[in-house]
């Protein structure tokens, strides 16, 4: 008998996989969700005593088994300014809960909202839930004798949440179950979610020893939070997945960490990369609260994707190198050794480009942003592959991140890190030292340079930014990201790359 087993007997676990089987089959497009907060806010609960299990993306974002048989059904909102959808939100949960109440459930049903959000928020009153579920009935409806039988046919056969919605509560909302489920409800205020990260990462490094291999404790609790993220995150590729592929168990978390924790392995990169791209997400929107909900929500899939594409390629010790070619600040001297350094050397290098992954992922994500915002019939589901950092790379070049735009008038180009700090123009040389190598047709790098080059002329010149007259093989082009905002409170504005970035002549009249 397994774990699972034992907390859920047979009729339970056929309740809970009946009511999934009826999320699973709406159509794709009720159910495009992010999934980085719920990751977050599911790690946080995983470190609860009272925790068994929990599921993502199941019944609702978070699901959380408790050992005294609650259940706690999350949804996962962040709303920095904005006013949250509370009809939206409310009967979503209600739904879950009338349902669980159909199926007779055994279990504490604790319906649930976490929000990151500034203002408070307050719970409909009984009136108000009332007019939001349209329900009618006084008493309780007659007896469902085969809740599954009977939700199949008049309920999943449905193909909208909304219209399964407004049909389950027409059939069997009434008055005692709304107040019921008023007094379940919960609203629990998370802090700001750069606060919130740290402080799930924080709970993390308590809950695991301290190791001698680890010289930065930091670099150890992003590394932590890295791994639980991936061991979370693995549920959203399985095909077709039942409660038992879904359910991530406590004690099995906590031992996967701890054992990867013990063994130098690449996983330590690959987590600490993966945290990085979370934080430069996360980091994004706290600086831009006024960001508008659309532009949340594409930012979210595009982040996301990103920490799935990362993650896969610097699983190996080529794709390191691949990033690092691409946004370290050091010249060719301080990189072409990288392959052959030890995994404890190559955390360290890697720990350096934090900066440059940072200052590539900016650039990146504003550019597919302003893609997909300019796209007039944009779609989550036709379109999801705008969303995915793998459409736009060029996989035939291994020694540096090289990508394409189809908008672009160039084949090949590559985003490199912003020079903000410090000796601005050897740090400039040294970039030019590797890119004089590798030969992009256009680097995409913030600076005052920008127009027409020689790769003919020697890396030293380079950032003379000589103008030639000829276009052949030998020529580049240096666009200095003036026109894409990235900084606070700039990532509202949508700009036209087709018009700037990407067109041959810069918008400002220099020559190129």
């Amino acid at each position: 008998m397994s774990d699972l087993d034992e907390m859920f007997n047979f009729v339970e676990k056929q309740k809970l996989e009946n009511m999934y089987l009826g999320d699973a089959n709406r159509d794709a497009s009720d159910k495009i969700r992010g999934f980085l907060f719920q990751d977050l806010v599911a790690i946080n609960y995983l470190l609860d005593e009272e925790t068994e299990y929990v599921c993502l993306e199941f019944l609702e974002d978070v699901d959380v088994f408790c050992s005294d048989g609650t259940l706690k059904f999350i949804q996962v909102k962040y709303y920095p300014k904005t006013n949250p959808a509370m009809k939206e939100i409310m009967t979503d949960l209600y739904y879950q809960y009338l349902r669980m109440e159909e199926f007779k459930l055994n279990m504490t049903k604790k319906p649930t909202l976490f929000i990151h959000r500034e203002g408070e928020v307050t719970a409909p009153d009984f009136e108000k839930m009332i007019e939001y579920t349209n329900c009618s009935k006084s008493q309780e409806p007659e007896f469902i004798e085969n809740p599954a039988v009977w939700f199949e046919s008049e309920i999943y056969q449905l193909n909208k949440k909304e219209e399964q919605k407004k049909r389950l509560f027409t059939e069997r909302a009434y008055e005692d179950s709304v107040s019921r489920f008023l007094g379940d409800f919960d609203i629990i205020k998370g802090k700001n979610i750069c606060h919130y990260q740290e402080d799930v990462a924080e709970k993390l490094g308590k809950e695991f020893p301290e190791s001698d291999s680890f010289d930065d404790e930091e670099d150890r609790k992003k590394i932590l939070l890295g791994l639980a993220l991936g061991y979370m995150q693995k549920r959203y590729v399985l095909e077709n997945p039942d409660l038992e592929q879904m359910i991530v168990e406590k004690k099995k978390f906590l031992q996967y960490i701890l054992k990867i924790m013990d063994i130098q392995s690449e996983e330590h990169i690959v987590a600490y990369v993966r945290t990085v791209v979370g934080e430069q997400y996360i980091t994004t929107l706290d600086e831009n609260p006024e960001m508008e909900a659309q532009k949340v929500n594409l930012l979210n899939y595009i982040a996301n994707y990103t920490q799935i594409w990362m993650s896969e390629l610097v699983e190996t010790v080529e794709g390191q190198y691949q990033l690092i070619n691409t946004i370290i600040h050091k010249n060719y001297d301080n990189v072409k050794g990288y392959k052959g350094l030890s995994f404890s050397k190559r955390k360290i290098k890697i720990a350096e480009c934090r900066e440059g992954i940072e200052s590539f992922l900016q650039y990146l994500w504003k550019i597919m942003l302003n893609l997909c915002m300019n796209k007039a019939d944009f779609d989550m589901k036709k379109d999801k592959d705008m969303l995915r950092p793998q459409t736009y790379i060029d996989k035939s070049f291994t020694n540096y991140i090289c990508i394409k735009f189809k908008e672009d008038f160039v084949d090949t180009s590559v985003i490199l890190p912003a020079v903000t700090a410090g000796k601005k123009e050897s740090v400039q040389r040294n970039i030019c030292s590797r890119m004089y190598l590798e030969k992009p047709q256009k680097w995409f790098m913030e600076g005052e340079h920008c127009g027409k080059n020689e790769y003919r002329y020697s890396a030293a010149n380079i950032s003379d930014n000589d103008s030639v007259l000829d276009v052949d093989s030998d020529i580049y082009y240096i666009e200095c990201m003036e026109c894409i905002k990235i900084d606070r409170n700039q990532w509202n504005e949508i700009e036209d790359c087709e018009k700037s970035i990407f067109a041959k002549d810069c918008v400002k009249g220099k020559e190129s």
